[in-house]
């Protein structure tokens, strides 16, 4: 090999997101922690969305 070229910024950019997109760096630990993070998203919206059918109905009473 004579000729060794570098990588364009953006193949460099990408090849250091591509773990990141895939969930392949941090090991179990990170795993855990973004399940975690998961779970509290889930709730939250969850949570948001009972309270805004809530207020619906409370309201739809209300005018009646």
């Amino acid at each position: 090999m004579t000729d060794q070229r570098t990588l364009p910024w953006y193949l460099s950019t990408l090849l250091l997101s591509q773990p990141l997109h895939f969930g392949d760096y941090g090991g179990a630990g990170m795993k855990f922690l973004w399940a975690l993070l998961d779970l509290a998203t889930i709730v939250v919206l969850g949570s948001g969305l009972y309270l805004w059918l809530k207020r619906g109905r409370a309201a739809g009473a209300k005018a009646s």
